[in-house]
Order: structure tokens, then C-alpha cells, then sequence
């Protein structure tokens, strides 16, 4: 979109409505898109915290709605890894439900 105008982005250099230069425009796009790309390759690699931090970057960057989609799938992801974590370090534990948070050691009920 024309930040100018708020023409529909149409690829092109210059906004075919009031002229306005859309280079940058089109460079902060064109960077939230490689963004998004290697966020998808993280997820695919496993490094849900390189994807999640990519998709935030992207989005800050160029709001879309795949982005918006694809840092929804991270969030999922990590909150998933964290309750694998969590179980895992459950299981290894005896089920003694201990969390460290801040340098103080808490129980859960």
C-alpha cells in the first residue's frame, strides 16, 4: 500500500496513483518476506525460537497476514516444546513439580 496515498501495492517503483517512490516500500516487503521464508525453514529445521523470533522481526517489519499466521503457529509450537520440557524434566524427576523462575526454586501444587 502507498504510505502516500494508500493505493494498492502493485509491484511497482512508483505508486501509479499519485507517483510517490515506493523503493522502500518495496525493500521493507521484500525483507519480511525473506524473514518469513527462513522462519518456515526454522520451523521445518526444529528451532521454534529462530522461527519465532524471525516471524516477530517480519511483522514488525511488514504486517501481513501470513505473518500474523506463521508467529500463531511459533507461539503454538513453543508453548507446545515447553510442555514436552516440562514433562520430560517431570518424568526425570519423579514427578516432583519444581520450576526455577527468578533464582528461587517454587513448588506447584
Amino acid at each position: 500500500m502507498c504510505p502516500v496515498c494508500r493505493a494498492r501495492f502493485r509491484g511497482a517503483r512508483e505508486c501509479s496513483r499519485c507517483g510517490a517512490d515506493l523503493t522502500v516500500v518495496m525493500t521493507l516487503a521484500a525483507s519480511a518476506w525473506h524473514m518469513r521464508r527462513a522462519a518456515r525453514q526454522a520451523v521445518q529445521a526444529g528451532d521454534v525460537a529462530r522461527a519465532r523470533q524471525l516471524a516477530a522481526r517480519a511483522q514488525e517489519i511488514c504486517s501481513m497476514p501470513a505473518g500474523r499466521r506463521l508467529a500463531a503457529l511459533g507461539e503454538w509450537l513453543g508453548f507446545a516444546q515447553a510442555n514436552r520440557l516440562a514433562d520430560q524434566h517431570e518424568n526425570q524427576n519423579g514427578g516432583d513439580h519444581r520450576y526455577q523462575a527468578g533464582g528461587d526454586e517454587h513448588r506447584l501444587e
